[in-house]
């Protein structure tokens, strides 16, 4: 019996105890609380030796993209932008439009 107990998770009185509830919040309106990351990709120059079969084909420094994402936390929504880096420069340019 202890065996079908403990393969069952219940092993254990604490198991047995309801769990609680999980705290979340909400927000009254759209745009109040918005999540922004940014995601570095890198690019792709040529085929590689897998698909070309040679080993000699080197390509360095294709170099980076970078994807900016914000996302609303009341709504579905999401706004997104490509943008050539991660800096200031780039990302207070992109934040204008995602909140509009």
């Amino acid at each position: 019996m202890g065996k079908v107990r403990r393969r069952l998770g219940f092993g254990r009185l604490s198991a047995l105890e309801p769990k609680p509830p999980a705290v979340r919040y909400e927000r009254a309106r759209p745009g109040e609380l918005i999540h922004i990351d940014v995601k570095k990709l890198g690019r792709i120059a040529a085929v590689g030796h897998r698909i070309s079969g040679d080993r000699r084909d080197k390509h360095t420094g294709a170099g980076w993209e970078y994807v900016h994402v914000c996302i609303d936390d009341t709504s579905p929504l999401a706004y997104s932008e490509m943008l050539p880096d991660e800096r200031k420069q780039s990302a207070v340019p992109f934040l204008e439009p995602a909140l509009a």
